[in-house]
C-alpha cells in the first residue's frame, strides 16, 4: 500500500507534468501563430525558430537559469544527491517552469519576425531563458533565488511597505509583461521590414494562412489551462476550479470585446481571446469569475486599440503585435489584480493595488533594459538583421546572358516565358506533358498589372496588395514549337478573370548542356517535336 505522504508527492509531481505537456503544447501555438501571420517564404523560419528556441532554452534553463530563479543548480548534482536531498519533485518543477521561460522567448520571437537572423535570434534565446528571465522569476516566485523573492515574498520589500507582496499567480508580468517588454527594444532597433512604411503610409503585407492563425490560437488556449490551472502546483489546491472558470471567462471577454471593437475580424477576434488569457493570469485565484471577464474584455480592448495604435502612430513594426498581446495586456492584468481581487470587486484580497502597480513597473523597467542592452550593445545583434540592404544576390551575371563563344552555327531557338495563376500550374504542366513538353523551369513570383493589384481588409483595414502571387514557367525549345507551346498554355491556364497572366516570347542566341557541352537542339534534347 502507498503511504500518504509519497502518493501525495506523487500525485503532484504528475500534476505538474501534465500541467508542463500542456503549456509545451502552446509552443506548437506559438509556431502556428506566427507561421501564419508572416509571409509564405518565412513560414519554415518560423516553425525552425520555435523547436530550436526549446532545444536551446532546455540545456540553459536546467543549467543555470532553474538555479537562479529556484536555488537549485541540478547540473552540479549527481542522482544520487537529487534522491538523498529529495528533490526529486524539484526535476518535475524545473520541466514546468521551463516551459514558462521558454514562452518569454517565443513572445520575443513573434515581434521580430522576418527580420532578425536565425543566428542572432537563438543567442538571444540562451541569454533570455539562462539568464533575463529567471532573475525576475526569482524575485517573483522563490525566495531561495539568488536575490530572494524581494518582490512577491512575505517578507520582501513591497509587503513591507504597501501591507501585501506582489500577486502574479500565473505570470501575466512574470512571462507575459516581462517578453513583451522585452520585445519592445528589439523590434524597436531592427527597425521596420523593407517597405512597410512607405511616404508616411503604413502598407499592409498578406499574411500566410488564417488557418494557421486559427490553429494556432486554439492550442496556445487549450495550453493555457496548464499554464494557469497547473501553476498551483499540486492537486491538493482547492480553488483548481476557480483557475479553471476564471480562465475561461476572460478569455471569452477578450474575444468577444475583440470582434465587437474589429467587426470580427480574424486577426484581432483571436488575438483577442489570447490578451484575455494573458491578463487573467496575475490574479486568476483569486478573481471572481465575472472580475474576470471585466479583465479580459479590458484586454481584448487594449489590443484591437494598442495594436492600431503601435502601427498608425509609433511606426512600430511589430508582425505578431507582441507588444501589446503580452506587454500592455500583460501589465493591465498585473494591475488589475490589484483591483479586482480585491473583496469590494468579490475577490479573495490579500492584495495591494500599490504593491501590484510597482511590481507591474519593475518589471517594464528591468524588460526595458535587458531588452536595450541586449539587441543594441551586444557586438551579434549589431549584425543580428537578416537580407542585404539592396536585396542582390551574387554572383548573378549583370546581363543574365550564356556566352556562345565557339562560332558554330545554331539553329533559331526561343524562349517561352508564362505568368499564370499559382492554382492553375499543375494544369499546365499536365497539358503540356502531353504534347511532349517535359522540360521547364518553374519559379514563384510576383507581379501586377494595369489594375494594380486588388485590395483586401486585414485587422480592420483596408489595404492593397499590388503585388500579387504568380508562377513563371519559363521553356527553352525550337522556333517551330513556340505556337503549340503557346496554345496548349493559354487553354490550361485561362478562367477567363482578369489576372490570368501573360506569355512573352523571347529569343535565345545559344543553349549549353553542362554535362555533355551539347549545343542547341541537341542540349535540349528535342528530338521527333518534343521540348
Amino acid at each position: 500500500m502507498i503511504e500518504p505522504e509519497v502518493f501525495q508527492t506523487s500525485s503532484s509531481m504528475f500534476f505538474l507534468i501534465w500541467g508542463g505537456v500542456l503549456v509545451f503544447s502552446m509552443h506548437a501555438g506559438f509556431a502556428f501563430l506566427e507561421a501564419g501571420l508572416v509571409r509564405r517564404k518565412n513560414v519554415v523560419n518560423a516553425f525552425n525558430k520555435i523547436l530550436m528556441e526549446w532545444l536551446i532554452a532546455a540545456v540553459g534553463y536546467f543549467v543555470l537559469g532553474y538555479g537562479l530563479a529556484h536555488g537549485i543548480y541540478f547540473a552540479l548534482m549527481s542522482v544520487g544527491a537529487i534522491e538523498e536531498a529529495g528533490l526529486q519533485y524539484n526535476l518535475a518543477h524545473y520541466f514546468f517552469m521551463l516551459t514558462f521561460a521558454t514562452a518569454a522567448i517565443a513572445i520575443i520571437s513573434g515581434g521580430v519576425a522576418e527580420r532578425i537572423s536565425f543566428r542572432a535570434h537563438l543567442i538571444a534565446a540562451v541569454f533570455v531563458t539562462s539568464l533575463i528571465y529567471p532573475l525576475f522569476e526569482g524575485l517573483v516566485w522563490d525566495s531561495s533565488s539568488v536575490f530572494g523573492n524581494l518582490l512577491g515574498g512575505e517578507s520582501g520589500v513591497l509587503a513591507r511597505y504597501f501591507g501585501a507582496p506582489f500577486h502574479d499567480f500565473a505570470g501575466s508580468v512574470v512571462v507575459h509583461a516581462i517578453g513583451g517588454w522585452l520585445a519592445l527594444p528589439a523590434v524597436y532597433l531592427l527597425g521596420p521590414r523593407l517597405g512597410r512604411f512607405v511616404n508616411g503610409e503604413v502598407r499592409e503585407f498578406p499574411i500566410h494562412s488564417v488557418p494557421y492563425v486559427a490553429l494556432g490560437s486554439w492550442f496556445l488556449a487549450i495550453g493555457w489551462y496548464g499554464f494557469n490551472v497547473a501553476s498551483a502546483g499540486s492537486l491538493g489546491a482547492l480553488n483548481l476550479g476557480l483557475v479553471a472558470a476564471n480562465s475561461t471567462l476572460a478569455m471569452a471577454g477578450g474575444g468577444l470585446v475583440a470582434a465587437l471593437l474589429s467587426r470580427h475580424d480574424p486577426g484581432f477576434l483571436h488575438n483577442g481571446v489570447l490578451a484575455g488569457l494573458v491578463a487573467v493570469c496575475a490574479g486568476s485565484d483569486i478573481y471572481h469569475p465575472l472580475g474576470a471577464f471585466v479583465v479580459g474584455a479590458v484586454a481584448g480592448a487594449i489590443f484591437v486599440w494598442g495594436f492600431k495604435f503601435e502601427i498608425d502612430v509609433l511606426r512600430i513594426d511589430d508582425v505578431l503585435g507582441v507588444w501589446v498581446l503580452h506587454g500592455l495586456a500583460g501589465a493591465w492584468g498585473g494591475i488589475a489584480a490589484g483591483i479586482f481581487g480585491l473583496p469590494l470587486f468579490g475577490g479573495a484580497g490579500g492584495v495591494s493595488f500599490l504593491s501590484q502597480l510597482a511590481g507591474t513597473l519593475a518589471a517594464v523597467v528591468y524588460a526595458l533594459a535587458a531588452g536595450t542592452v541586449l539587441y543594441k550593445y551586444c557586438s551579434w545583434a549589431q549584425g543580428g538583421r537578416r537580407g542585404g540592404a539592396q536585396g542582390t544576390r551574387p554572383g548573378v551575371p549583370q546581363d543574365g546572358r550564356l556566352s556562345g563563344g565557339s562560332g558554330a552555327e545554331v539553329k533559331l531557338m526561343k524562349k517561352v516565358e508564362a505568368i499564370i495563376r499559382p492554382e492553375k500550374l499543375d494544369a499546365v504542366k499536365r497539358a503540356l506533358e502531353e504534347i511532349g513538353c517535359i522540360g521547364m523551369t518553374v519559379s514563384e513570383v510576383r507581379g501586377r498589372g494595369r489594375q494594380r493589384g486588388v485590395v483586401h481588409q486585414w485587422r480592420g483595414r483596408e489595404y492593397r496588395v499590388d503585388l500579387l502571387p504568380k508562377v513563371k514557367v519559363e521553356i527553352v525549345l525550337s522556333d517551330d514549337m513556340v505556337e503549340r507551346v503557346i496554345q496548349t498554355i493559354v487553354e490550361s491556364a485561362r478562367t477567363g478573370s482578369i489576372g490570368d497572366g501573360k506569355i512573352f516570347v523571347v529569343p535565345v542566341e545559344e543553349v549549353v548542356r553542362v554535362r555533355t557541352g551539347e549545343r542547341g537542339e541537341a542540349a535540349l534534347g528535342q528530338e521527333g517535336g518534343s521540348c
